[in-house]
């Protein structure tokens, strides 16, 4: 039995956590790879930051102290699986001696978290942390990289060994619905959380007057309270419990980003939940959106305001168009990304 510790940044509530690490458990179980979680940071913690914006010092302090007890033993077992960095904003010289009896190290990127030290406010700060997150993947046998742009990176800074794992999901949870009557306008959908809600109300205007119009009911998940939420719009809480559901009662998938260096390394993540469960999307052609959506077979792009509102009226006025994108969107999700088909690759990083 290969012995492996998981220090992730969260508990279930953190998505990159849940997806990246947790849900592999049993299946590297069956692969004979015994999973030792330790999460940083609480799901209280996630709970305070969605409700409030705000980063409880309280819970970050036991954060600390947690994590300084969870780097014991590190030398008995066989692999440490970093999520990105033992502590954020802890300086390298930290980090390496943290990690110093890692007998195998394995990091994890599914998004940029170097530019944080890079675009620091401070000058200081800048030149203390900004070769960090290098010196880590430097420091690792395996960076395992969400997407393109992650790996590159990886590489340009000298990392030893670069493996591209995309975000996957379980596409059997995601079993599309049987056809149902049409009950109303079809309905467009976003998921994500509180603090990635700034990208969809880069579009909250089109969806407005789809609604409006009586084209189109907008439904997001996972964004917080309402404030600043178009009344006529569905707000639903998330839940793991909930979301393939949610996702389900979808018509079309939706994922607007910006065009900036962060988005750019960003997984996707959302337009593959959308696909497993059989959804035609329309997204931003920025960063791993553009390798996810095959442009009028699974989805649509849209860049501006009117390609937007283009796009999104050509899906809502035929359904036969959305139900053979999501039929192809469907099987490209099983062949590519689901769990099952990543788990060689990531079993092969863990032991080497």
């Amino acid at each position: 039995m290969t012995r492996v510790v998981a220090l992730t940044k969260y508990g279930r509530k953190g998505p990159s956590s849940r997806l990246r690490f947790m849900q592999y458990e049993a299946l590297l179980a069956e692969q004979g790879i015994a999973l030792d979680m330790r999460a940083l940071l609480s799901d209280r913690y996630l709970e305070i930051l969605y409700a409030t914006g705000r980063r409880s010092l309280r819970e970050t302090a036991a954060a600390a102290l947690r994590r300084a007890v969870q780097m014991r033993g590190l030398a008995a077992v066989d692999t440490v699986w970093l999520e990105g960095e033992v502590f954020p904003w802890a300086p390298e010289w930290l980090e390496r001696t943290l990690l110093r009896d890692a007998r195998r190290l394995v990091v994890d990127y599914d998004d940029p978290i170097f530019l944080r030290y890079e675009h620091a406010d401070s000058g200081v700060m800048r030149a203390a942390f900004e070769r960090k997150i290098a010196a880590i993947m430097r420091r690792a046998d395996v960076v395992v990289a969400g997407n393109d742009v992650l790996a590159e990176h990886a590489r340009s800074v000298g990392a030893r060994e670069v493996v591209r794992i995309p975000t996957v999901v379980d596409v059997r949870r995601f079993a599309p619905p049987a056809p149902r009557a049409p009950d109303g306008p079809p309905v467009i959908g976003w998921i994500g959380t509180p603090q990635t809600r700034k990208y969809f109300e880069a579009v909250a205007p089109v969806l407005r007057a789809l609604a409006a119009a009586g084209r189109a009911r907008i439904r997001v998940v996972g964004g917080g309270d309402r404030p600043g939420l178009d009344p006529s719009f569905a707000s639903l809480s998330w839940s793991e419990d909930t979301e393939v559901a949610a996702i389900t009662g979808f018509d079309i998938g939706i994922m607007p980003l910006p065009d900036d260096r962060w988005a750019r390394g960003k997984s996707g993540f959302k337009l593959i939940q959308y696909m497993a469960a059989g959804k035609p999307v329309v997204a931003s052609p920025v960063g791993a959106n553009r390798d996810l959506v095959e442009d009028g077979r699974t989805g649509l792009f849209a860049t501006s305001g009117p390609d937007w509102t283009a796009a999104l009226v050509r899906l809502l006025d035929d359904a036969a168009l959305r139900a053979s994108m999501g039929v192809a969107a469907r099987a490209k999700a099983q062949s590519l990304f689901d769990v099952r088909v990543v788990v060689p690759n990531l079993v092969n990083a863990l032991r080497g």
